[in-house]
């Protein structure tokens, strides 16, 4: 018996068989249906057997680690063969001593009286059954399982592993001490009643054999607990093997990626080389193309700066062919910008003006100064005015009255204002009286010499570059020698103010009427020098002391029937126009004249009415 439980305390060692669920894959597959097979017929597995199994599946991916070194699997088995013959040999000569019973003392415990009708794992209940009433001894399940484990037959027709062997070895162990009591056969326990005293004999070994029993228990509970740290450390481990698995397989899958991605790479550069290739070859074509362009660019470049140069000496010579066109363009035009009708019309308007002007001044002198009458007050004065307008007006002003009639004062004005106002029409040159005339000298010799167009045109050429002047320009220049022909009409019409004093007065009632007349004055200037060249437009004014013609003037103060022949001219009061043009240059008619205006002047008639 002792021989036995020291077999069943080798046997049930838990490690031994981790080792041999860790190495062996495939049959560990096998023992876990053959043992789930198994479940309902023999025993209970524990909670701690079937994660151990559980463990023992996964252990094929995983080597053990951290685990106590173990005898291989031959010495184990070996060591199997020797304890089962061992076994065999004390239970044949056993059998034949206790002839196949026990006897049983009445002290023995029931869990010891059940040892040899326990069911076994792995053992059919009727094969139970039939060891029991045989005349063969009983075995305990452990010696059983371990029989099972030594026949090969049995290993390899129930498909069992070493896991499911460490199980039963190990869950009889367990359920010798936890399963409720079976009952018993009756001729069991008649044997049982009748051994009652031989057993009684047998307590010191029963007890010696609960001790070692014990001993055997709490070895097997500290293998179980190696066991559960084992599966402890046999899930840690399977768990990293499966995330590194896990991991393997996304690493994997990254490194398939990555050769896609390598492939479609390898693939655009063969692309990119064969498009980089057939780019090159372009390219040298096109650089063939443009060297040829270039050089017919050169060649063009080339002919174009000839032509450039033929152009700009072209030009050149269109220019001065252009300058002398419009050189002889000018002489040869005939065409009039302005027409007669237009000069006569700003005539008349300037001849309102003056008229305005005059009297305006002549009231204005008359009403703020007083007169002296019956004779020559001022000599200076008096020659000044005979020099201008006769020696008839200047006795004519010293002697009569003004105070009640300023009208011969008014005359002598616009008199006045026509001599300055007829200057700057007819004048090729306001600068100076002598730079004026040899003008004027030269225009009349080649108007006698040439055609009417060219000396036209050299009129109104001369005309517009000599009067570059402005308008302000021109009345101040002519302001003063109004202002003292105004003074000395005054004084020798007999007025008695001071000669400064008059002067004052005179330019400041000037100043605010001759910027018209100046302005339209040189508006005719321009018209009649520069905007008409088909024909000479002159304006005309009469002599003093001329005899009057009805046909070549006009009386400007008739009153009645007009004036009889043989009267003379006191003075102009208007200005007249006239166009002389010339028709041939040689024959008896060179020249028409005609009057286009006639002038009007004041006779000297007007005094007699005066008096009268």
């Amino acid at each position: 018996m002792l021989n036995i439980l020291q077999n069943i305390h080798i046997n049930v060692n838990p490690i031994p068989v981790l080792r041999n669920l860790i190495q062996g894959s495939t049959e560990t597959g096998e023992a876990s249906k053959t043992e789930t097979k198994h479940v309902g017929s023999h025993s209970r597995r524990s909670q701690d057997d079937t994660a151990g199994r559980e463990g023992a599946s996964i252990e094929q991916e995983a080597p053990a680690q951290n685990m106590h070194p173990y005898p291989t699997d031959e010495e184990r088995r070996a060591k199997e063969r020797t304890t089962i013959e061992h076994m065999d040999e004390t239970g044949s000569s056993r059998q034949t001593k206790s002839k196949s019973h026990i006897p049983l003392s009445p002290t023995t415990s029931w869990g010891m009286r059940q040892v040899g009708v326990l069911p076994q794992a792995g053992v059919p209940e009727n094969e139970m059954r039939t060891s029991a009433g045989s005349s063969r001894h009983l075995q305990s399940p452990a010696v059983h399982s371990l029989r099972n484990f030594k026949a090969p037959s049995a290993v390899q027709g129930a498909g069992e592993s070493r896991s499911t062997m460490r199980l039963r070895s190990y869950d009889t162990t367990h359920d010798l001490s936890q399963r409720p009591p079976a009952p018993l056969p009756s001729s069991v326990t008649r044997s049982m009643s009748s051994q009652m005293i031989v057993r009684d004999n047998q307590n010191p070994e029963v007890e010696q054999l609960k001790k070692q029993l014990a001993s055997s228990k709490r070895e097997n509970e500290k293998w179980a607990a190696e066991s559960k740290v084992a599966e402890v450390t046999l899930r840690d481990m399977t768990a990293a093997l499966r995330a590194a698995r896990t991991e393997e397989q996304w690493l994997n899958d990254e490194l398939s990626k990555k050769k896609s991605e390598n492939h479609s790479l390898r693939q655009e550069i063969e692309e990119s080389t064969s498009t980089s290739r057939s780019l090159g070859a372009k390219l040298q074509e096109t650089e063939s193309v443009l060297a040829s362009t270039r050089q017919a660019l050169d060649a063009a470049t080339n002919q174009l700066k000839a032509m450039s140069e033929q152009k700009a000496q072209l030009h050149t010579l269109l220019n001065d062919r252009t300058f002398e066109l419009k050189g002889a363009q000018s002489f040869l035009t005939t065409a009039d910008t302005s027409s007669g009708a237009d000069v006569i019309s700003m005539l008349q308007r300037l001849n309102a003006e003056v008229l305005q002007s005059a009297a305006y001044m002549a009231e204005s002198m008359v009403d703020t100064f007083s007169f002296e009458s019956g004779g020559v007050v001022r000599n200076e004065a008096y020659e000044v005015v005979t020099g201008l307008f006769g020696q008839s007006l200047a006795h004519y002003l010293a002697t009569k009255k003004h105070k009640d009639d300023p009208l011969l004062i008014q005359i002598t004005f616009q008199s006045c204002f026509i001599k300055f106002l007829e200057i700057v029409i007819c004048s090729l040159s306001l600068h100076g009286e002598d730079v004026n005339r040899v003008l004027c000298s030269t225009y009349e010799r080649i108007r006698c010499g040439e055609a009417q167009a060219i000396s036209g045109r050299w009129r109104a050429l001369t005309n517009a570059y000599a009067n570059n002047h402005e308008e302000s320009q021109l009345i101040a220049s002519f302001m003063p020698h109004l202002t003292g022909c105004f003074c000395n009409i005054m004084l020798a019409a007999g007025c008695s103010v001071a000669p400064d004093i008059l002067h004052a007065s005179v330019e400041k009632k000037l100043s605010d009427r001759v910027v018209l007349l100046f302005k339209l004055a040189l508006q005719l200037n321009k018209i009649v020098m520069e905007e008409i060249t088909s024909a000479d437009l002159r304006t005309i004014t009469v002599p003093f002391e001329t005899t009057y013609s009805a046909e070549q003037m006009e009386d400007a103060y008739v009153d009645g029937d007009p004036a009889t022949g043989g009267v003379r001219v006191l003075c102009t009061t208007d200005i007249g126009l006239m166009r002389i043009t010339r028709m041939a240059t040689s024959g008896e008619k060179q020249w028409d004249d005609k009057l286009l205006l006639k002038p009007k002047v004041a006779l000297k008639t007007v005094v007699d009415s005066m008096d009268g």
